[in-house]
């Protein structure tokens, strides 16, 4: 058996596939967090590398007026605005908060599976 399941925008497909393949586990029911529209030169000031470990790097980037983040050997996602500095990804469980730290340098927490990683912008 196998199943195809087509997604735009490069988001994982997998909570709606595996049901289809695996009757007894359930269909999700996505409702879609509601999103921000937030000033471009303030999403700018996102856009950058963000070390979460020595070989885990987040990168931070803007295609028009959408954000994007890639980290190390993973797919690229959109990141959705919650409010103009947190975001959350709709392909995972995840949030993503940009703030400047004490010494005015543009700070990354990844909030994800009960845990949270903050990196500094390079």
């Amino acid at each position: 058996n196998a199943v195809v399941v087509l997604t735009s925008g490069g988001e994982t497909a997998d909570a709606l596939g595996f049901p289809l393949l695996d009757p007894s586990l359930p269909i999700p029911i996505v409702t879609p967090r509601p999103t921000v529209n937030v000033d471009r030169a303030i999403l700018q000031s996102y856009v950058g590398k963000y070390p979460l470990a020595p070989l885990f790097v987040a990168d931070v980037t803007l295609v028009g007026d959408k954000l994007f983040v890639q980290a190390t050997n993973q797919p690229r996602f959109r990141l959705w605005p919650s409010n103009d500095h947190e975001f959350h990804l709709r392909a995972v469980p995840a949030t993503i908060i940009f703030e400047k730290d004490s010494t005015g340098v543009m700070t990354l927490t990844l909030n994800q599976n009960g845990g949270k990683q903050q990196a500094r912008k390079q």
